[in-house]
Order: C-alpha cells, then structure tokens, then sequence
C-alpha cells in the first residue's frame, strides 16, 4: 500500500517538507480500568501465542487495549484498516492500522487526530514513517494537530505532528507488560487531547 513506501522518518520529512523533533511531551490522564480487564490484558501479554504475527498481535493485544480508551470517548471511533485516501498522487493513501476519529456528516471517517501504527516485526522506522505520512495526511485536511502511536503490543510510543510542519516524538518506549495502567494512562490523555482537537475543529 502507498503509506507503506515509506521506510523512513527521514523519507517522509523530506518528501513534506517536515522538520523533525525528539522531545519528551507525553503525559498521563488516569484511566479507571476494571480490574478484571487489567488482569485479562496481563495474561494476554505474556503469552508468546498473541504474539505468533501481526493479526494475533492486533486482535489479541493492541485492539483490546485501545477499545477500553475509547470507550470514555462517545465522540471518537476506532477505524480499523479503512481506506484513507487523501492524495494519491503523494502516496497519500491505504488502509492504515487504525485511525481513531468521529463520524463524518456523511456517515464516513471524519478527520482522524488519532494514528495508531503497529510496528511490523518490530521495525520502528518503518512504523513511524507509515505513521508520519498518514499524520500528514491528516493535516492536509486541517488537522492542526494529529497524534501517533506506533506500538509492537508491548511497546508503546508517541508522537505528534503540528500544523504539518513539525513532528515531535516522545523518545521514551512504554511498556505494557512492566506497567500496563501508565500505558491505558497515556492513552487515555492522547485521546483526551484529540478529543478537545476534534472539539475545536468541528465546533
């Protein structure tokens, strides 16, 4: 797929013109998880079965964890690998992992604030750039802000890309096994903030 060409952040920052930036920026909304779900998500994360290849890993780990978010959110959806063409003639389109976003007037994907990337066989550099480029994509149409995630199940990192022009990523890799609630935490203040993004742009 065309998000897919991407290999690199440094590919994509040239290709858009992108300046690049490794600053710490995350933070943390507590989010009151059942303890069961908790539990649940421990287990599952230890075992090697969830992690045999990509869709156990999606199915199994990354999708649970980001249903629980979202669930606080009544105004955002998970789309799962949905087309999201926005310029094909710059690669500008696919069917990414996850886009998190509201429904459109139409009954579509509205703008996604939200790129959630799975890193292929552990490959960090491809995972951001596929993300960077559908971030872009997402600015293109007026997203001022729009924020990533790449993640292997287990780890965990963060990005934002501003007004287009300026991609920040949190240097730190969370971990889910060694403390699951900072991860849901994390996420939970990502959404927050892209909530209060699809807030202002759809006001």
């Amino acid at each position: 797929m065309p998000y897919g060409k991407f290999e690199t952040i440094e590919q994509v920052a040239d290709t858009f013109s992108i300046k690049v930036r490794r600053t710490p920026f995350i933070n943390i909304l507590e989010l009151i998880v059942d303890e069961f779900f908790i539990s649940r998500m421990q287990r599952a994360l230890l075992k090697d079965v969830n992690f045999i290849n990509e869709a156990a890993i999606r199915q199994h780990v990354i999708t649970p964890v980001l249903d629980i978010v979202a669930e606080q959110y009544e105004n955002l959806e998970i789309w799962s690998e949905v087309t999201y063409t926005v310029d094909e003639t710059k690669n500008l389109d696919g069917k990414p992992d996850y886009l998190i976003a509201p429904y459109a007037d139409n009954g579509g994907m509205a703008i996604p604030p939200i790129c959630v990337m799975e890193a292929k066989e552990k490959d960090w550099k491809k995972g951001w750039a596929q993300a960077l480029a559908e971030m872009y994509a997402a600015s293109i149409q007026g997203a001022n802000i729009c924020y990533g995630s790449v993640t292997t199940g287990e780890f965990w990192q963060f990005g934002k890309l501003e007004n287009g022009a300026i991609f920040i990523r949190d240097p730190v890799k969370l971990s889910a096994i060694e403390n699951l609630q900072r991860v849901l935490n994390t996420l939970n203040w990502l959404f927050d903030q892209a909530n209060t993004q699809t807030q202002l742009m759809y006001k």
